[in-house]
């Protein structure tokens, strides 16, 4: 299912807001292999769910397109390759993910620098490609990203912004 470009507005603006019943969200498996989401997406849930790894390259943020929004679960711990999101050269990566550690007490914090990552790479268990991780990217401007949520990883957390 692909959600239409011309997106619908469910507001008309009153004080009381609006009611948004019976809505399923989209959930895109990539399946083992590498899959470009498209803008009309805007809203899915993508699901990391093989353990040889996969990879999700976001689309290219156009005027229209401040706001879009994708969810990110780690359902299956990957053993080989890496879950990876990709911009492209012209978008970059900032917000932050929490790295929540197998071991209480070993939690980090990871950025992406606003000028130079167009990737988040989790290649392997030290980064984050263990099952259970979730995190939003939200394209925020013309030429960034914003990602927040968590990873799960072994202790001794490696930065996965790249």
């Amino acid at each position: 299912m692909t959600i239409a470009t011309n997106r619908e507005h469910l507001d008309f603006g009153a004080s009381e807001g609006s009611r948004w019943t019976g809505v399923a969200k989209q959930v895109i498996d990539a399946a083992g292999t590498t899959r470009q989401l498209l803008v009309g997406e805007s809203g899915a849930l993508c699901i990391f769910s093989t353990v040889a790894g996969q990879i999700y390259n976001l689309p290219l943020i156009g005027a229209d397109d401040i706001g879009m929004w994708f969810e990110f679960a780690i359902t299956v711990s990957g053993t080989s390759n890496s879950y990876t999101i990709n911009t492209n050269a012209a978008n970059f990566l900032s917000g932050g993910i929490v790295a929540t550690s197998t071991t209480p007490g070993d939690e980090d914090v990871f950025t992406g620098d606003n000028a130079t990552d167009t990737a988040l790479t989790l290649d392997a268990d030290v980064d984050g490609r263990l099952g259970g991780g979730m995190f939003k990217l939200t394209a925020v401007s013309l030429t960034k990203w914003t990602i927040g949520g968590f990873t799960v990883t072994t202790p001794a957390a490696l930065d996965p912004f790249s």
